[in-house]
């Protein structure tokens, strides 16, 4: 028992130290695209979606990119369900392919209009698009507002009905949950919701929704990720994961440079990737980045090693079963590593993706 448990944690650390010296492939088939704000894998395609350039796919694994109809403003969230996939365009709304990409149509009936200082009226912002079992669709807004369609998006309707039993701290006293949660995620028959650093979770699709202890830490719950059937939360918080069995949340920040910021996760070969970036305050309320990159958590040890691109501004990662993809500010970048053999090295490559 002990030289297997040797065995399994020497292969950990042979994993991870080969991941600290990852070259990442840069991907440069876009463009004008420099920075994709939302990519999405359904195994299939990958689809980007940049500032200003529209929506992008790619059938190989971003070797080679085709342009979609959907040309116009900065798509911010994408989610795929069999061969629909809805985009939201900052600006212009919330719009639906039923065919995989090829031909798009608007479905903005119910997405309520905003005045504000900068623009006379404006279509909500919308950061996550999630599809649900039931095939709910769920519009994440944050502090614009959540929307739900019970008809793939022909029709939307602002939950006012949802109500969180969570009590509100001192820190957030003005805070309306049902119009400001951050991030959702459908996890073990339950709809998980998150605003500031409040969890609740629901059984019946909204319908009800009950309290889950708060996270560690204060800040905005960015991203989910399940792993060998357990959750785990990442954010401006750092990264924590769900224990069920005692109803509490573990903070497993061991590795990750100080005052982390976790903006993305993925799922990668039976591994959790982040894209991490950390800041140190030069006054109040001034702040100054000082590292960026990718990292990997390593389930047995509970702790973070580099994965790559030290120093690029990440803040997207994406998987699919042959490459993890990340995005910066000088483009997309994938990454592979073979599955990990006994007493073998596992070696990680990144690479740019070609864009003309």
């Amino acid at each position: 028992m002990k030289y297997t448990t040797f065995i399994v944690t020497l292969l950990a650390l042979l994993l991870v130290i080969s991941l600290s010296r990852a070259e990442w492939e840069p991907l440069l088939g876009m463009r004008a695209m420099k920075t994709a704000s939302a990519l999405e894998n359904d195994g299939r395609r990958l689809f980007a979606g940049g500032s200003l350039e529209g929506l992008y796919t790619s059938d190989d694994n971003g070797d080679t990119w085709c342009t979609t109809a959907l040309t116009h403003g900065y798509v911010q969230a994408i989610a795929t369900s069999g061969d629909a996939v809805y985009a939201f365009v900052n600006e212009h709304g919330m719009f639906r392919s039923d065919d995989y990409g090829k031909t798009w149509n608007p479905i903005n009936d119910g997405l309520r209009t905003i005045h504000d200082h900068t623009l006379d009226i404006r279509i909500p912002y919308i950061n996550q698009i999630l599809v649900t079992r039931s095939d709910m669709v769920i519009g994440v807004g944050g502090f614009d507002g959540t929307y739900i369609s019970r008809d793939r998006g022909e029709t939307w309707r602002f939950p006012a009905h949802w109500s969180f039993p969570c009590p509100k701290g001192p820190e957030v006293p003005d805070f309306t949950f049902s119009d400001s949660i951050d991030s959702m995620i459908e996890y073990d028959g339950y709809l998980w919701a998150a605003a500031w650093s409040y969890v609740f979770r629901s059984p019946d699709d909204g319908s009800t929704w009950e309290c889950v202890p708060v996270l560690p830490r204060l800040g905005e719950a960015y991203d989910w990720a399940v792993l060998n059937n357990r959750l785990y939360v990442a954010g401006g918080h750092g990264f924590v994961r769900w224990n069920e069995g005692e109803l509490t949340w573990d903070d497993l920040n061991n590795g990750l440079p100080d005052s982390p910021d976790l903006r993305s996760l993925a799922v990668y070969r039976g591994r959790i990737f982040a894209a991490v970036r950390a800041s140190s305050m030069i006054r109040p309320g001034a702040y100054r980045t000082v590292a960026h990159g990718v990292y990997v958590f390593d389930d047995q040890s509970e702790t973070w090693f580099p994965a790559g691109l030290d120093g690029a501004a990440v803040f997207l990662v994406a998987s699919d079963q042959s490459y993890l993809y990340a995005s910066t500010y000088k483009g997309i970048y994938r990454a592979s590593i073979p599955t990990v053999q006994p007493y073998g090295k596992a070696v990680m490559t990144w690479g740019a993706l070609k864009t003309e």
